[in-house]
């Protein structure tokens, strides 16, 4: 029985760790507007571990000369983002991201078994040296979805990772976030290319990057699961009522199955740069005006 007792006082210790971190009144996330009309704006789609593309596409950006002043990630895509937004540089953001190790983002709750996603709110505080969303050195804008009725929802100040960790509360997955009162899951649900929100605020160019499955290019392996191709191509459809918003729409060519391995990240940042060295033109243009 003692034995017990000192086990259960762990795992309750444990879960007291596990716990959502509360966030001070004066840095709860939320919406405001950005005050000037951003001339290149930088979208930053869905994907999970494929969001390591986007990495590849940001050091094709810099080479190109295109310097975005506005950049609206969801998920994965905010996580790259917001890191972007705090230091404009892809070789640095690439560094961190080969580094990262599973334990810095992930803290799986035993008794929800799910993750509680408190260590990425943390783990991106911390690289953010604790600047707020409208702190960093381009604006920023963070997208989750309101869970009550899936709508998109737009962060453009406050706390960076607990906006971060709301865009990424995958349902099931992740535990979901509650910000003043309001619960919030994953971005991908509501708007997994948020193209609409960078045009609403102003964006005169616009460039987006799709890194989200694609069954109908990349085919699931026999056995898949039906509910992740019906997922994919829901996601896809959402997409595709967004994309034709945007000037200039980069995909780079990821397989089907995703990882967290070192290989995988090399891999993900290689095919994003190739995706956006294919369109290296396009990107010039678009910096010239």
């Amino acid at each position: 029985m003692r034995r017990w007792s000192w086990i259960a006082a762990a795992l309750l210790a444990s879960a007291c760790n596990w716990a959502e971190r509360a966030v001070p009144p004066e840095r709860v996330p939320r919406f405001e507007p950005i005050a000037a009309r951003p001339r290149v704006a930088l979208v930053l789609g869905s994907g999970g571990p494929r969001g390591f593309a986007h990495i590849g596409v940001l050091k094709v950006l810099e080479e190109a000369g295109v310097h975005p002043d506005l950049i609206v990630g969801t998920s994965s895509g905010a996580l790259v983002g917001v890191l972007y937004a705090a230091n404009p540089s892809a070789r640095d953001i690439e560094a961190q991201a080969l580094a990262l190790g599973g334990a810095d983002v992930f803290d799986y709750d035993v008794f929800r078994r799910r993750v509680s996603g408190a260590a990425l709110q943390a783990w991106v505080n911390g690289a953010l040296a604790n600047r707020l969303l409208d702190r960093l050195d381009v604006p920023v804008v963070v997208v989750a979805t309101r869970q009550r009725d899936e709508m998109p929802v737009a962060f453009t100040r406050g706390d960076a990772g607990a906006a971060v960790r709301a865009s990424s509360a995958v349902p099931g997955s992740f535990a979901p976030v509650d910000i003043s009162g309001i619960t919030y899951i994953d971005g991908d649900i509501g708007a997994p290319l948020p193209i609409a929100i960078a045009r609403a605020l102003g964006a005169r160019r616009i460039i987006a990057v799709d890194v989200a499955q694609n069954v109908s290019r990349a085919p699931p392996p026999p056995g898949a699961p039906k509910d992740w191709t019906l997922e994919a191509v829901a996601r896809r459809s959402k997409i595709e009522r967004e994309e034709g918003g945007a000037d200039l729409v980069i995909v780079p060519l990821l397989p089907y199955r995703t990882g967290f391995s070192l290989e995988y990240r090399q891999m993900a940042i290689a095919t994003g740069e190739r995706a956006a060295r294919a369109v290296l033109p396009q990107l010039r243009a678009l910096a010239a005006h």
